[in-house]
Parts: structure tokens; C-alpha cells; sequence
């Protein structure tokens, strides 16, 4: 009997010392999509981006960079360096030029966004996330 209790925690510990060395410390629940695309007169395309933090968690966001591809064609680079605090359940919009295109044609499109988040956790210690989104997008 002892035996079997000795093995049966042996067991037990080996199982939970893997299990927690194998979690990992990952962000999850913030999302993002692009809501508009619109062209300006000068040749410059103007994008907005919107960042969802459905969680009970606030966030500060020191910067971004979000890569905006519009039926399967890269439309360039909107960088966002300006810092934003993200309350617990709240959305954040980022608006910008977007570098690196010029016009995109009009009409409704499907885009996919690939987004690196840097995040300040505390002090001066950040991480670097990304995110994804892909959906819908109406170009003017």
C-alpha cells in the first residue's frame, strides 16, 4: 500500500512539475481589424485601425505597427508611435497615412492585418505581441 501511494505521488508530481513548466505567459483576447480605407487627393491613403481589449486587464500600448494587405495585395505600413492606454473592455482606434502606397482602388475588399503591438507590462519592461485580423473593408 505504501508503495502504491509513494508511486501515485511520484506520479502526481512528475505530471504537475511538466504541466507548469510548459505554460506559457502569452497575452490573449486582444483582437484588431481594419475599419475604412479612404484615399486622399494627394495620393496618400488614410487607414484606421481598431484595437479590442475584451478583457478585464488594461493595457498600455507604447507603439504599433500594423501591415495592411487588401485582396491579397500588400498596401503598406501604418506606424503608430504615439503611446494609448487601453482601459479593461474598451476599444481603441489608431488613425494614420499609410507608408509605403498610393491610391487603392475603391469598393469593398478583403483585407488581412498583421499587427506587432509593443506593450509596456511595467517600469521600462516591454513586450512585443501580434496580432491578426481579416474581414471586410470598404475603400473610398
Amino acid at each position: 500500500m505504501k508503495q502504491f501511494v509513494l508511486t501515485l505521488f511520484l506520479i502526481c508530481g512528475a505530471l504537475g512539475l511538466l504541466t507548469s513548466c510548459n505554460s506559457q505567459n502569452t497575452l490573449t483576447g486582444l483582437n484588431v481589424e481594419l475599419t475604412s480605407l479612404e484615399n486622399s487627393s494627394d495620393g496618400s491613403v488614410t487607414a484606421t485601425v481598431r484595437i479590442g481589449n475584451p478583457t478585464l486587464v488594461a493595457f498600455n500600448i507604447v507603439s504599433a505597427e500594423h501591415k495592411l494587405i487588401v485582396d491579397g495585395r500588400t498596401v503598406g505600413t501604418l506606424k503608430i508611435t504615439q503611446p494609448i492606454g487601453m482601459a479593461p473592455q474598451t476599444i481603441a482606434e489608431h488613425v494614420g497615412v499609410v507608408k509605403g502606397t498610393s491610391n487603392v482602388a475603391r469598393g469593398a475588399g478583403a483585407y488581412r492585418i498583421e499587427s506587432k503591438l509593443e506593450l509596456r507590462l511595467y517600469g521600462e519592461n516591454t513586450r512585443d505581441i501580434k496580432l491578426q485580423g481579416s474581414g471586410t473593408v470598404a475603400v473610398k
